[in-house]
């Protein structure tokens, strides 16, 4: 991708949970976080719908993740 903004990467996450392979989505996501590009409300309910399927409550640093990026 030549330019890599916050609608591109959530196409990207959506497109792995469209396919149920949440767990991608959810690598596509921290990857998305290590680049520095803010996740906007679209981003965020693609990587909740992975994260609720892929089951990762267990997983209590996700879970506090998504909420600060849910409040901000």
């Amino acid at each position: 991708m030549p330019e890599r903004d916050a609608v591109s990467w959530t196409a990207m996450i959506d497109g792995y949970v469209q396919a149920a392979r949440f767990r991608e989505a959810l690598e596509m996501f921290r990857e998305m976080q290590y680049s520095n590009v803010s996740a906007d409300e679209f981003t965020m309910v693609s990587v909740i719908t992975a994260c609720a399927a892929a089951r990762c409550t267990g997983d209590g640093r996700m879970g506090e993740g998504l909420h600060e990026q849910a409040r901000d």
